[in-house]
């Protein structure tokens, strides 16, 4: 697998920077200032060095995090999302929380030693039936796990729905 299938794509990383995402992260998309002709005018990179990437912002280089799945998944909250990889690529799912059971905040499960289905919403997590996280609110398909997820981010964002 190569970074490019890991990592947000060049639009998606700029994007996720014009809407304030901190721009920390282990690779970054940098502009080319060697360009010569056929290439690409961003390049993936890596810093080395701890200060590296405030030696490059310092010198004025245009940079944009190229965010890892990990890295995506800290900004993502966990309780409200369903992650899969199916047939159409990658699946991020988001749910409203305005159904989620407040006796078990939406887990359908209680009790830290010994777990066991919620008395109060039978297990399904939700004081509806549409699912066992509440009712689906948004969906992204991606052919990446790391743009799936960036695209959630970029609309979660947009609407407002989470504060980075």
């Amino acid at each position: 697998m190569t970074p490019e299938q890991q990592l947000t794509s060049l639009e998606s990383s700029k994007k996720l920077k014009e809407l304030g995402v901190k721009q920390e992260s282990l690779y970054y998309w940098l502009k080319s200032w060697l360009k010569s002709e056929g290439e690409k005018e961003y390049r993936l990179f890596q810093p080395s060095l701890p200060k590296g990437r405030e030696n490059l912002l310092g010198a004025g280089y245009d940079m944009h995090s190229a965010f890892t799945v990990a890295e995506l998944g800290e900004l993502l909250p966990a309780h409200q999302l369903e992650i899969r990889k199916g047939h159409k690529g990658w699946e991020v799912k988001w749910f409203k929380t305005d159904a989620l059971c407040p006796e078990c905040d939406g887990s359908g499960i209680v009790g830290k030693r010994v777990q066991r289905g919620c008395s109060k919403c039978k297990g399904k997590g939700n004081l509806e039936n549409q699912s066992n996280k509440g009712m689906i609110s948004h969906q992204v398909f991606e052919p990446t796990e790391a743009e799936a997820k960036a695209k959630m981010i970029i609309y979660l964002l947009e609407k407002k729905l989470i504060e980075l």
